[in-house]
């Protein structure tokens, strides 16, 4: 089994299939060069001279947008509050079970 390259019409990588070893590709939307490893988005492949290119990891990540930093939202806050109203009503339960067994220690 070999990879077949699927790419798009401007020759740029989309995905793979697992072909036959003797698989032949058949138009210029799919190749069976190997693609070296190193390359980045967007790895395009050059049927002239049967090389693939791309970006390098630096110019991709230099491509990448920034992350953007999302705070809780609205659920997350109300879950938060609701987790802490809990944990107050468990502490509340176990003081009204250790005053029940106190007051019937005494009786």
């Amino acid at each position: 089994m070999k990879k077949k390259y699927i790419l798009n019409d401007q020759a740029q990588f989309v995905g793979y299939d697992l072909v036959d070893d003797d698989y032949i590709a058949k138009n210029n939307l799919e190749t069976c060069i190997l693609m070296p490893e190193g390359l980045y988005e967007p790895q395009t492949f050059d049927f002239g001279t049967e090389r693939w290119s791309g970006a390098t990891y630096e110019e991709w990540l230099a491509n990448q947008p920034e992350p953007e930093n999302i705070g809780p939202t609205e659920q997350d806050l109300i879950n938060a509050q609701l987790l802490q109203q809990a944990a107050a009503q468990q502490m509340t339960n176990a003081e009204i079970v250790k005053e029940i067994a106190t007051i019937k220690g005494e009786n």
